[in-house]
């Protein structure tokens, strides 16, 4: 991971964002330990709720001090999700004696799809779709995210595949815009 971008991360979005990312990283690992079977989809949205939820605490107590949803909320959720499944992605990869080579990008995408594609996939899988995000057109992007995913996993119904596709490329693009 670029350090540069961690620190311009943490200038934008500040501590508390790291924080609830460590806080979720720490949940959804011991969730998923303990309720290893449950449904696939509850594990990729699972770090994106909770961040949601424990930012949006924050924010509105050390903030704004009152109940308000604004879209910084919502973004930085949606980052502090996004830290933790890299975190997960990370901490798996160590746990299991794997190295640790990829990118940002590449961990984050791992850490979602975790579960859902063969481990021996799961990293030309995450670089495949890194390689389609790059692309300029929208539809384009979203259309061989679906390919990507639908192709290395059959376990996932059309209408999951399309749902993870949305949020893996609108968790990308948070962690790019930052």
């Amino acid at each position: 991971m670029d350090y540069l971008l961690l620190q311009d991360f943490l200038v934008t979005y500040s501590l508390p964002t790291l924080i609830v990312a460590v806080i979720v990283s720490a949940v959804s690992l011991t969730l998923n330990k303990f309720f290893s079977r449950a449904h696939k989809l509850l594990k990729a949205y699972l770090p994106f709720v909770l961040a949601i939820l424990l930012y949006s605490g924050y924010y509105m107590i050390f903030v704004e001090k009152a109940f308000v949803l604004k879209k910084e909320v919502f973004y930085g959720g949606i980052l502090s999700g996004s830290l933790s499944a890299i975190i997960s992605s990370a901490i798996g990869k160590i746990l299991s004696g794997k190295p640790i080579g990829a990118s940002a990008t590449v961990l984050l995408i791992e850490g979602m799809l975790e579960g859902y594609i063969e481990t021996h996939l799961l990293t030309k899988t995450a670089i495949d779709i890194e390689l389609a995000l790059s692309l300029e057109d929208g539809e384009k992007i979203e259309q061989q995210v679906i390919d990507t995913i639908s192709y290395n996993c059959s376990s996932l119904t059309y209408n999951e595949i399309i749902g993870l596709s949305k949020l893996i490329i609108s968790a990308v693009k948070q962690v790019k815009k930052s």
